[in-house]
């Protein structure tokens, strides 16, 4: 597998593959970027944000307060399709409490309209 380290603006270019039960990272230039690629090629981590509705139809954005396994977006872009947020939610409120059972909640970022 190859891919970008995300961890710092270097940007190196990581090659990862599993050799005899051991995934070995290269090319990183540092131990966060041996750690990302790690994670990278086990289970990938993502932040999601979105928009969604509100009660009243108004729009507003949220995003999930923590990471979240990247083949999980697409379960959370389905539930997404028929939340209606609460009208008087403030910045940083939580939408959605532990959406998906990942011990991580939807949270408002603010308001479209």
């Amino acid at each position: 597998m190859e891919t970008t380290c995300i961890m710092c603006p270097i940007g190196c270019s990581l090659k990862i593959i599993e050799r005899e039960g051991k995934i070995v990272v290269a090319g990183n230039s540092c131990k966060r970027g041996e750690i990302y690629g790690i994670a990278e090629y086990t289970c990938p981590m993502r932040s999601f944000t979105s928009l969604v509705f509100t009660r009243t139809n108004r729009v507003i954005s949220v995003k999930t307060n923590d990471l979240i396994p990247k083949n999980k977006i697409k379960d959370l872009m389905e539930c997404l399709k028929t939340v209606r947020a609460e009208d008087n939610l403030d910045q940083g409120d939580v939408v959605i409490n532990n959406i998906l059972d990942l011990n991580v909640n939807l949270v408002k970022t603010g308001s479209l309209n």
